[in-house]
This record gives C-alpha cells, structure tokens and sequence, in this order.
C-alpha cells in the first residue's frame, strides 16, 4: 500500500507539470514567447522557457496572456505572414536602389572634390593674372608720367631755342647765358626722351608677360570644363536614384500603406525555399503577393553557420541590422 503511495507521489510533479498553465509573453518585436512566469516586478518579467529562466524588460513586451496560449486566429497568422514577406521583399527591392543611391552620392562627393581642386588652381591663375594686370597698369601709368615729363621738357627747349633766337635777331650773337640753357634743356629733354623709351620697353614686356598669364588662365579654365561636366553628370545620377528610390517606395507605400518600413530594427517570419545557403548566406525564394505559391521573389539573408539543402522549405524569423537581414531562427 505504502509503495502505492510513493509511485504516486513520483508520478505527481510530471503530472502538475503536464497540467500546468503555460503563459503566453506577446512581445512589441512580434515575437511570442511561451512558458511561465516565474517572478515579475515592475521593471522585468522572470520567465521559464523550457527549463532556461530569462529575465525580459517590461517595456519589451506588448502584453502577457497568462493561463495558457491563445493561438492566433489562422486569417491574423496569415495576414502576419503575409506582411512580413511583403516587408522582406520590400527590402529586397528597396536595397539594390539604396546601394545604388549611396554609390551615387560617393561619386558626386568625389567629383566634387575632384572640382574643388581644379578650381585651386584656377584660383591660383586667376591670382597670378591679377598681380601681372596690377604690374601693367603700373607700368602704363609710369610711361604717362614719363610723357608729360617729355611734352614739359620739350616745350622748355624750344623756349629756350626761342629766346636764343630772339637774342641773336636783336644784337648779331648768342648770349652765353641763353646759349647754356639752350644746351641744358636739350640734355633734358633726350633725357626725358630715354626715360620714356625705357618706360614704354617696360610696359610692352609687361603686356607680354599679361599675355602670357591670359594664355595660361584661360588654358586652366578650359581644364575646369570636363570637372564640371563630370559633377553635372554626377549629379544626373544622383538625381536619377534618388528619383527610383522615391518610386519604389511610392509603389510599396500604396501596395502596404502600412510600408515601407524603417530600413533597420525590422524582424520578419518569412515561409520560402532555399535557392542556395553556402559561405554564411541563405538566399531563399519567397511568394509573390499575387501568388505566394509561385516563390518567385528571392531575399539575400546572413546565416553564419548555417546550413541546409537546397529545395528545402522553410520557415525562419530574420531581423534587419545596417548590412540586411540576419537569420534568427529556422525550422
């Protein structure tokens, strides 16, 4: 009777936990967790998967659901699904146009530098032509002076010449007096007259070397034009991803009003064939939303150490990071 008694009490705790009540954690990821609460406070939740006790932040969780699972209605489960492979698709179009984008941006980035550095030495011509321009006008204005000097000294000596003459009408010679300031405003006037002769060589070299200057600007310029074709075109391209982005969106936005979703934080259930799962990556075939049977619309997911058979059918949980999506889960 007692060894009754004691196979009894053996067999009690498997039966309790046959009969215990599983809760049910509905997390905001989507995610849910079945097990038991073991302790909860106002910030966590202690709770028993299997025979593993994690503890998980209140503010994780969308809602508890104590006494048992409560299966989702098979049209909620469907529609989930459904959004979620529409979601991974989404992105699966939406990341060739986000790479293309970026890459796009890169170069405009790079021609732009590319112009930057042109436009230096433009900069650098443009000074240069400056202070050769600054040197000809100095010149010039040198070679005025000069000429006003030459017209005064000139207009001395001939004054002079006239009075000489005046003088020798008058008393039949040249006064000594007037015959010296004769001979100095000679000397100065040829004096006056090398001056400009010096001002007028230096004004032409100065003009040459302008010339030259001129030459070598427009020379960079004409440099500058293929920098500034290559950042237009750039920008083209930019203009024009960026313009395919905008349209994939818009037509995911009125496919799934609810989408396109945040390019990170994501986490999808997605139900596919693999296409291939080698080197850490499973590419794996999904439905299309006319016809999810037709697994005609392929997602790129990071599976390290990963594997299983081409064909196979499965059904994974993936989260989205910066580099795409990464395998959480398969079965």
């Amino acid at each position: 009777m007692r060894l009754h008694h004691y196979a009894m009490l053996l067999f009690v705790p498997a039966l309790l936990s046959r009969l215990a009540v599983a809760d049910t954690l509905v997390m905001k990821d989507g995610r849910r967790l079945e097990g038991t609460i073991v302790e909860e406070d106002a910030d966590t939740v202690s709770f028993r998967i299997k025979s593993a006790v994690v503890k998980i932040k209140v503010e994780e969780i969308e809602q508890i659901i104590r006494g048992g699972p409560v299966e989702a209605p098979k049209e909620e489960s469907d529609a989930a699904l459904r959004r979620d492979r529409v979601a991974a698709v989404g992105h699966a179009r939406l990341d060739p146009l986000r790479a293309e984008a970026g890459k796009a941006l890169d170069s405009v980035a790079e021609k732009r530098k590319a112009l930057t550095a042109a436009a230096k030495k433009i900069d650098s011509q443009t000074n240069a032509y400056t202070a050769q321009l600054r040197k000809v006008q100095a010149s010039d204005a040198i070679l005025r002076k000069s000429k006003e000097r030459l017209t005064d000294a000139e207009a001395k000596f001939k004054a002079a010449e006239d009075r000489l003459k005046v003088a020798k009408d008058q008393t039949g010679r040249e006064p000594g007096p007037l015959k010296q300031e004769v001979q100095d405003a000679s000397a100065k006037f040829e004096s006056v007259k090398a001056t400009v002769a010096l001002a007028q060589r230096a004004l032409d070299d100065e003009k040459k070397k302008l010339d030259d200057e001129t030459d070598r600007f427009q020379r960079a310029a004409e440099s500058l034009r293929p920098s500034v074709a290559k950042l237009s075109e750039a920008y083209d391209a930019l203009d024009a991803a960026w313009a395919a982005l905008a349209g994939e969106e818009k037509r995911q936005a009125e496919d799934a009003p609810w989408w396109p979703a945040p390019a990170e934080a994501a986490r999808v259930r997605l139900e596919g064939r693999v296409v291939s799962c080698e080197k850490g990556t499973l590419i794996l075939k999904v439905g299309a939303e006319a016809d999810p049977g037709q697994w005609s619309e392929e997602v790129t997911i990071a599976a390290p150490g990963f594997e299983t058979a081409k064909g196979r059918t499965l059904l994974l949980v993936a989260r989205r990071d910066k580099a795409g999506w990464v395998l959480e889960e398969a079965r």
